[in-house]
């Protein structure tokens, strides 16, 4: 009696390979060598049409596998493309938006620097003044009036003024950091008698913004006292 085995030893691992051994035993009871040719060929035939038949069985589950696995496989590609042009676009709009923001803090530093530069010149160039006794004493007292009748509708206290030649500081103290901002605009633009100066002020925020807060009004009446401007009545 002859007996066989039929072994299929598949592998997958990325691509796709087939490799099959076929092992055929002999047993060792006797064969009958009148029939052995005829029978050898019928179950030759029959093991090589099962063998044919098993193995197109297998390639054609295998190429359904291949194909559900390319398949997987673009369908994940294009869920991938799609979240990196997703991220691409995130990106994008976020850098705009902290350039933009970045511009804007830039901008406003850039600013504030400006107007501490101007300050400090402007501190120097009083600071580096005479006092001109001719027209300094009445500019005070123009001031101290001015601010006088300002004091009736916003409420501040009077420190004092002091000028030199072209220049004056006038100090006032407000309740508050608010109170200075909010009133701001009327002590820097306001008109004193007899005087037509440029004017301005620098609020910079206190550490204590409840604690009474001291601000300086600063004139420049450089073109008044050279004639290029005529003094408010």
């Amino acid at each position: 009696m002859v007996k066989g085995r039929y072994t299929l030893i598949v592998a997958v691992a990325g691509s796709i390979s087939i490799g099959a051994a076929y092992h055929y035993y002999a047993s060792n009871q006797s064969v009958d060598t009148n029939t052995l040719g005829k029978n050898s060929s019928s179950t030759s035939y029959q093991r090589e049409e099962t063998t044919e038949g098993q193995l197109s069985d297998v390639l054609s589950k295998l190429e359904e596998t291949r194909m559900l696995v390319e398949n997987y496989k673009n369908d994940i590609d294009i869920e991938i493309s799609e979240i990196r042009q997703s991220t691409r676009e995130n990106a994008k709009n976020d850098g705009s938006s902290e350039v933009e923001s970045g511009a804007s803090e830039t901008d406003g530093l850039e600013e504030q620097q400006q107007i501490e530069l101007a300050l400090i010149e402007e501190n120097e160039a009083y600071d580096n003044e005479i006092v001109d006794f001719s027209w300094a004493p009445e500019a005070e007292s123009n001031i101290d009036d001015g601010l006088s009748q300002l004091k009736e509708n916003v409420d501040f206290e009077i420190i004092g003024s002091e000028c030199k030649t072209n220049r004056c500081v006038a100090t006032v103290q407000f309740q508050n950091y608010e109170s200075a901002v909010e009133n701001g605009n009327l002590f820097a633009e306001m008109s004193f008698p007899g005087l037509n100066c440029a004017q301005s002020t620098y609020l910079p925020e206190p550490n204590d913004v409840s604690a009474s807060y001291q601000a300086d009004l600063m004139l420049d009446c450089s073109q008044q006292n050279q004639g290029l401007v005529t003094p408010i009545d």
